[in-house]
Parts: C-alpha cells; sequence; structure tokens
C-alpha cells in the first residue's frame, strides 16, 4: 500500500435544511404570499447535528428591534398583553448538517457554525422557493438569537472584515426607543388613573343620589304610615263610642235612641 502524509482537502457540503422544513417555513412564514407571518415574534427552532441546543439558545424573526429592548413582562403588564407580541413557531431540521455534531458554546468555530445557520435561514426565508422571485424580509425586521441565560445577540456586518459578527443586545444604545416606550407608559398610565378617578367620582355621585332618593322615600312611607295609623285610630275611636251608644239604646228600648 503506498500511503501519503499529504493531508487531502475534501469537498464540503454547505449547511442547507431538508426540503420538507423549506416548504413548512415557506408556509408558515409566507401565508398567502406575504412578505412576514402574522406574528410579530416568530421562533425559528433549528434542529439537527451542529445545532445550538434549546437549552442554550433558539433563532427568532422579529418584526421590530423593540421586542428586544422592552422586555415582555412589561409590555404585558402594562397593556395587558395588547402591545404583547404574537408569536409563531416553525421547526427546521439541518439536512445535510454539521460534523462533528457537538462542540462547546461560544467558542470562535461554535460562533462560525451560528452565523452559518444565520445565513442559511436568511436564505431559506427570502429566496424560497427558487421558481419565484426572492421575497427579502421587510424593512425594520430582523433575525435574532435569543440565548436562555443571555442577553439577545444580532448579527452584524464587521467593517474590517466585511462579514458578519455576532453581536449582544446592549440597551443603553438605544435610548430614543426606551425614551419613547417610557413616555407611552406614563402617558397610559396617567390616562388609566385620570379615567379611574373619573368613574369613581361619577360612581359616587351616583351612589350619594341613589341613597338620598332611598332615604326620601322611607321617610314618605314613614309618614304615610303614621297618617293611616292615626286615621285608623280616630276611625276605631269613633266605631267604639258609636257601638256603645247603640248598645245603651238597645238597653233603654227607646226607639228614638237607637235611631
Amino acid at each position: 500500500y503506498n500511503l501519503s502524509l499529504v493531508p487531502v482537502h475534501e469537498p464540503t457540503v454547505p449547511v442547507d435544511f431538508g426540503e420538507t422544513s423549506k416548504i413548512n417555513l415557506d408556509s408558515l412564514f409566507h401565508p398567502g404570499g406575504a412578505t412576514q407571518p402574522n406574528a410579530n415574534w416568530f421562533v425559528l427552532q433549528v434542529t439537527g447535528p451542529g445545532a445550538p441546543e434549546s437549552t442554550y439558545a433558539t433563532f427568532a424573526w422579529l418584526s421590530h428591534m423593540r421586542y428586544l429592548i422592552v422586555p415582555t413582562w412589561i409590555l404585558d403588564f402594562f397593556s395587558l398583553k395588547l402591545l404583547s407580541p404574537v408569536q409563531g413557531l416553525a421547526k427546521l431540521t439541518l439536512k445535510p448538517a454539521f460534523c462533528p455534531g457537538v462542540l462547546p458554546a461560544n467558542t470562535p468555530v461554535f460562533n462560525k457554525r451560528i452565523i452559518t445557520i444565520y445565513n442559511t435561514l436568511k436564505k431559506a426565508i427570502e429566496d424560497y422557493p427558487p421558481d419565484q422571485p426572492p421575497r427579502k424580509i421587510p424593512f425594520l425586521s430582523l433575525i435574532a438569537l435569543l440565548p436562555v441565560s443571555d442577553a439577545a445577540k444580532l448579527f452584524k456586518i464587521d467593517t474590517d472584515t466585511n462579514q458578519f459578527a455576532i453581536e449582544k443586545v446592549d440597551v443603553t444604545r438605544y435610548p430614543s426607543m426606551l425614551l419613547a416606550m417610557f413616555f407611552t407608559f406614563v402617558v397610559g398610565f396617567a390616562v388609566a388613573l385620570v379615567v379611574t378617578v373619573l368613574i369613581a367620582l361619577k360612581f359616587n355621585k351616583y351612589v350619594r343620589r341613589y341613597r338620598e332618593e332611598r332615604l326620601s322615600e322611607e321617610v314618605t312611607y314613614a309618614n304615610l304610615a303614621e297618617v293611616i295609623g292615626k286615621y285608623l285610630q280616630d276611625d276605631n275611636a269613633k266605631t267604639v263610642e258609636h257601638m256603645e251608644g247603640l248598645e245603651l239604646a238597645k238597653l233603654s228600648k227607646r226607639p228614638e235612641m237607637i235611631t
């Protein structure tokens, strides 16, 4: 056998998603041919060798950056879930996938795989099916990586290498958005407080008027009962007096007295 120690570069197959995953993603992300799903927070659950575990992070498409700046629980609490993002989900399987299938997280090779999955997701969303014109994701929307125990991560072009790089979301870099959301909540809370006070005052006025009417009715009924009672008492006295006179007349046996 002739053994050669010169390394041979085997051809690599690009990472992609299975055809079934692409069809499912297209139907959920482009309902009726739309450019975006009916949800504002669309989870892209990627599985397969080399994909990040769900216990580490998940990918998601967001219709606006504000959903990464303002925590969801704040939107739920202050708006009674009226401003909370509607969520959707699509499951995708890498085929072909990475090898080896498991790598330590937050290493350069692992981060490179994350960027590859991001590019694959973006291509599957925008360029599938291939026989149709590309459908770019809407302006201001984005695909982000959402770690379970860390801040969200975005994919930005590195000006030095002209390649995608992973960047953590820093909420302090978006003061105008934070200020706008703060004033929105303050104004909403103030309006709600004023409306509540006005309703309470109107209800208090109604209760007071109702109590006055009820008190007036009770006084009227009491006076009426007193008048009726006095009338009946006088009538009873006259009846008794009449009966006594009649008895006396009968005892005297005098017809004129009976009459």
